[in-house]
């Protein structure tokens, strides 16, 4: 029988590079995103996965992006970051593009209707809906667009712990090898075990909507200013976070909107493992540093620098837990851009 062949140091590095990181790149005319994330040592000694996920979803006119980390805690934490992430941006894309096809529909019935000067200045307004499709979106409606998704989420979760807990009972008739409590009663799974927290913007390039739920960050950097656009969101313990299975979590749900300012140069989501660290009164020291690496490299580089980045951090002792940090790009960033 032939030995299997061994694979080259070369195969088992990029293997091995492939599972501590992960790369996602995703454009549409005028915006940019680029999300790195590298798993921490300290998931790496225990045998976890990375638990933080992104997800980026687009229409022909606005990206969609979410970035979401699960709680360490929690049983199924990387599995629920995973769904959160996804089905948020999918699901604020599809409402978005709901609101838009009935805003246009409605100009459409409004034209049916009009006639003269009247007339056209409608059939100007539809266009101007469909060339700027977040214009007329208000915070009020982003917000209730954002909840209705996390309760169709938090559904879901609901549905995965029911399935998990049923798959258990069949694999395991008796009660040997289930979780239990300290009193040693055998536990259920819940909707928490797959706590997450959920950082999401979406923007057209002119505007911005966010919202935040849980630690991390969201920050708008220009080219010499750099600001958190809303504080993370902390329980009342020391290190404690409130996710989105939190039953009270809207209480704890932040959301901004704001116009996209002449100078900005990107948004940046960033899990906990890089924005803790980073100065709440003056983030501009770390975001500048950003600023300067990235006019000076190509993606790619970026992408290593920021790999370097993560060790850098590491060997300090500032964080060994995940860390991710995703890149929303709204005017030339990188090397090739500004060629």
């Amino acid at each position: 029988m032939e030995k299997p062949t061994e694979p080259s140091q070369s195969e088992s590095s990029s293997e091995d590079k492939e599972r501590r990181e992960r790369v996602l790149e995703h454009s549409i005319p005028g915006l940019f995103c680029l999300s790195y994330s590298h798993i921490g040592s300290s998931h790496i000694e225990q045998g976890k996965p990375n638990q933080d996920y992104s997800s980026i979803q687009s229409n022909s006119d606005t990206l969609f992006v979410a970035v979401a980390d699960g709680l360490g805690s929690c049983a199924f934490s990387d599995v629920g970051s995973q769904l959160v992430a996804s089905r948020i941006t999918e699901k604020m894309r599809d409402s978005v593009s709901r609101s838009l096809s009935e805003s246009v529909e409605m100009s459409k019935d409004r034209v049916l209707f009009k006639a003269g000067p009247l007339k056209l200045a409608v059939q100007h307004k539809s266009k101007e809906i469909v060339k700027h499709p977040l214009a007329k979106l208000d915070e009020q409606t982003f917000k209730a667009a954002f909840i209705r998704a996390v309760e169709d989420v938090r559904s879901e979760l609901s549905d995965l712990s029911s399935k998990k807990n049923l798959a258990s009972t069949d694999e395991n008739k008796s009660d040997a090898g289930r979780a239990r409590n300290s009193k040693g009663a055998v536990t259920k799974g819940t909707k928490e075990d797959f706590a997450s927290t959920c950082l999401f913007a979406m923007t057209d390039g002119k505007k911005v909507f966010c919202s935040h739920v849980g630690d991390g960050g969201i920050y708008i950097v220009c080219q010499t200013t750099s600001e958190l656009i809303v504080e993370p969101t902390k329980g009342e313990a020391l290190n404690e976070t409130i996710p989105v299975t939190h039953d009270e979590w809207k209480d704890y749900l932040k959301t901004k909107v704001f116009e996209v300012p002449p100078q900005a140069l990107f948004l940046c989501l960033m899990t906990d493992g890089f924005a803790e660290n980073i100065s709440k009164n003056n983030p501009n020291l770390f975001f500048q540093r950003i600023v300067s690496e990235a006019k000076e490299k190509k993606r790619a580089d970026f992408v290593t620098w920021l790999a370097e980045l993560n060790d850098y951090y590491e060997s300090r002792g500032f964080s060994d837990d995940d860390k991710t940090a995703t890149f929303i790009v709204l005017n030339s960033l990188f090397q090739e851009d500004l060629q």
